[in-house]
């Protein structure tokens, strides 16, 4: 009975993405997640909503969470749309209210309970709670922080490493990582904006804008692509990959000229542990670099706590005639 479920949420949910204009719907979701976000003066131009859809309480009948609209946008982009044809009455949803997003998210959320149900006849609750942690903590706890972009940009500051990641995008990583933060802060305030021909972010040149966005922007059509291919690896449609990881924003119009991005939160993500797409490949040398200064951030943290004394990196020592290394960071107990 619950697979039968299963496939009517399935087919209703498709039914309605299907009926969608994909910059339409992306327009009508980054409104709602500004409504909930404290912007809703820049959401509320885009959309009719009811007063209550105004809230970042979590629990609250109205919220839409982002995590929630994630899923829903990689469905959107997984959808075959329909073809209008002569003669027939072509149905369209109308992306221009809050009513429209509410009923594909309350279809998401059955969706999900019902293949949670299917999943936990062969699995533990237990099993299944840092799957749905993992999906929800990091969105409650924020992408945008100093301090992340503090140890990725000092994890992947080496020279190798910084050498590789210019000869990969075509601009330093501290450019790219200026340029992100300044689309994001762009787009808490706009749905979309244009491919800028010319630099618009004051030190640096057009040359460096552009390679910066197009590390982490991505066509339709490719988008639609690739979340199609992401939609293979996982058969439950809340633990599926999002193509929006990689790619934060969205090209549209007949020459990608309109950028838009659902959820500008995603672009810090990719400035920051998103970095770890620029490094798929590289070789051992980067990787062993990243390591260590991973490494070093962490001794650096910890002394800042504990004290340096307490705190010693990796050492080498016999045994057994044998060299052993120690661990990455040792902690002393205080005497």
């Amino acid at each position: 009975m619950n697979a039968l479920r299963r496939d009517a949420y399935r087919k209703k949910l498709a039914k309605i993405l299907a009926c969608a204009n994909d910059e339409e719907f992306f327009q009508m979701v980054w409104a709602v997640h500004a409504l909930q976000t404290g912007r809703e003066k820049h959401g509320g131009a885009y959309i009719s909503y009811p007063k209550e859809a105004v809230t970042s309480e979590m629990g609250n009948k109205y919220s839409i969470y982002p995590w929630a609209i994630e899923t829903i946008i990689g469905a959107l982009l997984c959808t075959p749309k329909y073809k209008q044809e002569p003669g027939r009455r072509f149905r369209k949803l109308d992306c221009s209210k809050f009513q429209a997003v509410a009923a594909v998210y309350n279809l998401l959320l059955n969706l999900e309970n019902v293949e949670y149900g299917l999943k936990l006849r062969n699995n533990s609750v237990i099993e299944e709670i840092p799957r749905i942690g993992h999906r929800q903590f990091e969105w409650q706890r924020g992408f945008v922080c100093g301090s992340l972009f503090y140890r990725y940009a000092l994890m992947y500051g080496g020279a190798a490493t910084s050498a590789h990641f210019q000869a990969r995008r075509g601009v330093a990583l501290d450019k790219f990582m200026l340029v992100g933060l300044s689309l994001m802060s762009i787009f808490q305030m706009t749905p979309w904006i244009l491919q800028p021909a010319t630099s618009q972010i004051a030190g640096l040149t057009g040359e460096e804008v552009r390679a910066a966005i197009a590390a982490i922007s991505i066509p339709l059509k490719e988008a639609r692509l690739r979340a199609s291919g992401l939609r293979l690896s996982r058969n439950e449609i809340a633990y599926r990959p999002s193509v929006l990881r990689e790619f934060p924003c969205v090209s549209f119009g007949n020459s990608n000229e309109r950028l838009r991005a659902p959820l500008p939160d995603l672009i810090a993500l990719r400035c920051t542990s998103g970095l770890f797409y620029d490094f798929i490949g590289a070789g051992s040398h980067i990787r062993n670099e990243i390591a260590e200064r991973f490494e070093t951030y962490c001794l650096s943290f910890i002394r800042h706590f504990i004290g340096a004394a307490l705190a010693v990196p990796q050492m080498e020592y016999r045994y057994k005639k044998n060299n052993i290394k120690s661990p990455d960071i040792l902690i002393r107990r205080a005497l």
